[in-house]
């Protein structure tokens, strides 16, 4: 048998029909409470090592209380010591270590015996697994990215929505602004030609008028940041065309001591 490689990457060496306990104790992570030597001194593994040997034909020597024997069970002491044991052995700890560790094994040690796969075998297996393993990653990373684009895309659409909703306080805010799609009572005036003496209770006659019609047709007033009142253009021409022109050019008639009255975008000229 050649070495084995478990899936952690750590190496298990074989020598002959030996399997080593140490290497299998480090792959499954070296947990304490499952040490070769803690197994090896348990009643249920050297009856297990006996019986192998009967079955074997091996004659057992006493070490202690460990059963060893050179074909069944080597135990080397010192700093670079380990432990080895017959395969069958080496299964019995697998399933000693963990349920997990020992399907592993089983598997492994069994599809070796009947010489099948190789190191490079293995080592293309591993491979195999984890390119897999790697596609799966990459598959997954694709779908985040792909769900952070929408995600993205989602956001860049409500930046979009309040940079609009935005712009609408700021056209309420400012009479610059607001100038595009709402007026003050001043501009229906300036826009009328009422002369620039006498023209401030005539905007003030215009602006509660306008007020009023507003209210009555369900049109917003705004206001701008000097609180002056703004009314949407719709709202503006429709109130001139439902009687707004003829009260402008009564309020300027009104408010000339001499003359004629002046001329009206859309009216007469006097």
């Amino acid at each position: 048998m050649t070495d084995l490689i478990h899936p952690t990457g750590e190496v298990i060496h074989v020598r002959g029909e030996m399997l080593s306990l140490t290497d299998m104790w480090r792959a499954a992570g070296c947990p304490t409470d499952r040490r070769p030597g803690d197994w090896l001194d348990s009643a249920d593994a050297k009856r297990f090592v006996s019986f192998l040997a009967d079955t074997l034909n091996l004659g057992i020597t006493h070490d202690g209380e460990k059963v060893e024997n050179s074909h069944l069970l080597r135990i080397a002491k010192g700093r670079n010591g380990g432990t080895s044991a017959h395969w069958q052995i080496g299964l019995a700890y697998a399933k000693y270590i963990s349920p997990e560790f020992h399907m592993w094994a089983n598997s492994v040690v069994r599809e070796r015996m009947e010489g099948k796969p190789t190191v490079a075998d293995e080592l293309t297996r591993r491979i195999d697994g984890i390119a897999r393993t790697t596609v799966h990653k990459v598959t997954a990373i694709e779908k985040v990215v792909t769900l952070m684009a929408s995600a993205l895309e989602e956001r860049d659409r409500e930046i979009a929505e309040l940079t609009d909703i935005v712009k609408g306080l700021v056209k309420c805010a400012d009479g610059r602004f607001a100038a595009v799609d709402a007026v003050p009572a001043l501009q229906v005036a300036v826009d009328a030609k009422v002369p620039k003496s006498g023209r401030r209770p005539i905007v003030k006659a215009i602006s509660d008028s306008l007020s009023r019609h507003s209210a009555e047709r369900g049109h917003v007033v705004r206001r701008d940041a000097r609180n002056t009142k703004l009314f949407t253009v719709h709202a503006v021409n429709e109130w001139r065309l439902s009687g707004g022109d003829h009260l402008i050019r009564k309020l300027a008639a009104d408010s000339k001591p001499i003359g004629g009255l002046f001329a009206i975008d859309g009216g007469k000229s006097a």
